[in-house]
């Protein structure tokens, strides 16, 4: 299944580049997310409670960081597993970001995605209404994250990204 969109924010390119490539940041943006850890460097793990269809469930996580061109684009890797239904979930995302406008940025999302076990039952369709409904809470989480961290004149998230969000280096 493929999955593409846009998500448009007041912000600088790099201000929204700081958010999505610090883990910290990162986990103010997913929805369902219970937690996100720093495997090494360009590896996270975490767990997040989702609903697809009549199934829902908790699934544990494992991401990627394949590709990074700082400040324009990242391709990140993606397994889960429910812990129930041991189905499993596959994604490899490819994010962009350009400026559209001065201080407009456009963050794109490409993703493929491979359902396996009661998932791959579902459908299509089912999980195509889910992910729309997932990647829509995420969209509007990133922008509001970007334009609230804006419009209080707080500083961008530095690339240190062992810090939390608004803790020093």
């Amino acid at each position: 299944m493929r999955l593409q969109g846009a998500i448009e924010a007041r912000v600088p390119v790099a201000q929204a580049w700081a958010v999505l490539d610090h883990p910290g940041a990162l986990a103010t943006v997913l929805p369902g997310l219970e937690s996100l850890e720093e495997v090494n460097g360009d590896d996270l793990r975490g767990a997040i409670v989702a609903s697809v269809g009549p199934v829902s469930g908790r699934f544990d996580f494992e991401a990627r960081i394949l590709e990074r061109t700082p400040g324009a684009a990242m391709v990140v890797a993606v397994d889960g597993v429910e812990a129930t239904t041991q189905s499993r979930l596959e994604a490899r995302v490819t994010l962009g970001l350009s400026e559209v406008d001065l201080g407009l940025t456009r963050i794109t999302y490409h993703a493929d995605v491979t359902p396996n076990g009661r998932l791959a039952l579902l459908g299509e369709m089912v999980l195509r209404i889910a992910a729309g409904v997932f990647l829509r809470e995420m969209g509007n989480r990133i922008r509001r994250r970007l334009e609230a961290l804006d419009a209080c004149g707080e500083a961008p998230v530095t690339a240190s990204r062992g810090s939390p969000p608004g803790q020093p280096a």
